[in-house]
């Protein structure tokens, strides 16, 4: 069958609305629902059509991987180098890192919200290139430092480049793909939120084993090295395969006319006034009409909630270290690293599960996962929070200290519910995108100062108490908008089908 005879079959459409329950989602008679869709749902198209997508996973996801991959490596080589020697390299006496991070946050926010603006306007593909390519050089300069007040600028700096980029991955598999194919591929991006770090730990440990005053250089320096090393790797793959946003992809190597065509038709109409079709363009008029969009709101307040109940994942590392403070040597340099990555094993674990589970077993709804992750994530805190971290039984409080990661692990499901609620207007789907992560750079801007002090970490009591009752709010959250949408759904389904 030619991509262009392809028709949809009102047998397909009837399926849709009736044993799915997903009111916007185009599937053409090339695809025959089988035990496969629960894999992979390209497994269950045509050949012809089989290809295309895969071709769109290597451009999109796979790019997106790897983009991210060196982003978290980056984005955690601050804290493992931290702890590996950098500290007492650059004379590090107080609350610096914690200052670092605020910097980093504050940036983060001032960058997200412009970047929710340019990466619909902007060719997205040049916007992705030119930051990614920044920060890469940043994070080269971060070998040179020798002052915590370098180690804050050029941290608050990676914030402003880094501000956007999560968002604009995310943005792109939003305007590419099916409701029923989202959240699998938004997780399984945000589980190399977990790959990276854990790799950057592990390279930091080898650094510190195998490299450490080679070439007059220290362990912790090497492991900067190494990630711009990596970072520009991955800009040599993307500048031959990243993509476009859709509404503006061109012909060119690797995609031709009739497979852009192909993938434009398979999603629902999109952009249907004539002022969303000037995608190029936000205006003050379009700013206000987002900013009175109601639903907009909870988008960002899941993020806000998520930011406080991440934060606790951040303990790890200085609890193998605080254990040196009490009895000395109970931990090597490279133990400390090693002993981290479990975290972030629980982390991809949960990302992976949590996305098959949002498209497969809840049919595209995604509150369900997170109120599921996030109630066991509040028990988790409030066990933190009553007990002496230094004097409880330790493989216990390990067990909840490695558990902490199973927030960041639902995370992917709000930035797929962002892509779902708004997948209609391109324009407001990137400005509610582009304002994720500033919602929760705003929050991580006060809370890890106040709540989680580098220097007084892990024993933040405080701060665990109140992750716990951020928790109870993500729940209820989660459950309540989840609702609203259950029965909006079920409104537009019975329209559908009295019409």
């Amino acid at each position: 069958m030619s991509l262009e005879n392809r028709k949809p079959t009102s047998k397909t459409s009837s399926i849709v609305v009736e044993e799915d329950q997903l009111d916007s989602v185009h599937i053409e008679d090339s695809y025959q629902k089988t035990w496969k869709s629960n894999i992979w749902t390209n497994l269950d198209y045509s050949k012809e059509h089989r290809t295309i997508l895969n071709k769109l996973d290597f451009c999109v996801l796979v790019s997106a991987m790897l983009s991210t991959f060196a982003k978290y490596i980056d984005k955690s080589n601050l804290s493992s180098a931290y702890v590996s020697g950098m500290k007492e390299a650059i004379g590090v006496e107080g609350n610096e890192l914690s200052y670092a991070n605020t910097g980093y946050s504050i940036a983060s926010i001032i960058s997200g919200f412009v970047g929710g603006i340019l990466m619909v306007t902007l060719n997205t593909r040049w916007y992705i290139l030119t930051i990614e390519s920044l920060w890469t050089l940043v994070t080269f300069c971060f070998v040179l430092i020798k002052t915590p007040t370098q180690m804050i600028v050029l941290r608050t700096f990676i914030g402003l480049l880094e501000g956007s980029h999560f968002a604009v991955l995310m943005f792109l598999v939003g305007g590419y793909y099916l409701k029923i194919e989202v959240a699998r591929r938004c997780n399984l991006i945000n589980a190399f939120t977990a790959i990276g770090p854990m790799c950057a730990y592990a390279l930091q440990s080898r650094a510190s084993a195998l490299l450490d005053k080679v070439n007059g250089y220290a362990g912790w320096q090497w492991c900067f090295l190494l990630d711009g090393i990596i970072s520009t790797g991955v800009l040599i793959f993307q500048f031959f395969f990243q993509v476009d946003k859709l509404e503006s992809l061109t012909p060119n190597w690797f995609w031709s006319q009739e497979e852009i065509d192909y993938l434009r038709s398979r999603l629902p109409a999109k952009n249907k006034d004539e002022n969303s079709r000037q995608i190029n363009k936000i205006t003050l008029v379009d700013l206000k009409k987002f900013l009175l969009t109601w639903k907009v709101y909870p988008i960002w307040l899941y993020s806000i909630l998520n930011n406080f109940v991440q934060e606790p994942a951040a303990a790890i590392p200085f609890y193998f270290k605080g254990w040196n403070a009490i009895k000395p040597g109970s931990y090597t340099t490279p133990q400390i690293n090693n002993l981290t990555i479990p975290l972030y094993a629980v982390q991809l674990l949960t990302s992976i599960v949590s996305g098959w589970l949002s498209d497969v077993v809840f049919k595209g709804d995604r509150w369900q996962v997170m109120a599921i992750g996030i109630s066991w994530s509040t028990v988790v805190y409030f066990y933190l929070g009553t007990h002496k971290i230094f004097e409880a039984h330790r493989a216990t409080i390990l067990f909840f200290m490695y558990n902490s990661g199973v927030a960041q692990g639902v995370a992917g499901q709000f930035w797929a519910q962002a892509q779902d609620s708004f997948e209609s207007d391109s324009k407001l789907r990137s400005f509610v995108t582009g304002g994720i992560n500033p919602a929760s750079g705003v929050c991580g801007a006060i809370v890890g100062p106040l709540l989680y002090p580098s220097s007084k970490l892990p024993e933040v009591y405080t701060g665990y108490l109140v992750s716990g009752g951020a928790g109870i709010a993500y729940v209820l959250l989660s459950v309540l908008f989840g609702l609203y949408l259950y029965l909006e759904k079920k409104k537009t389904i019975e329209i559908t089908n009295t019409c």
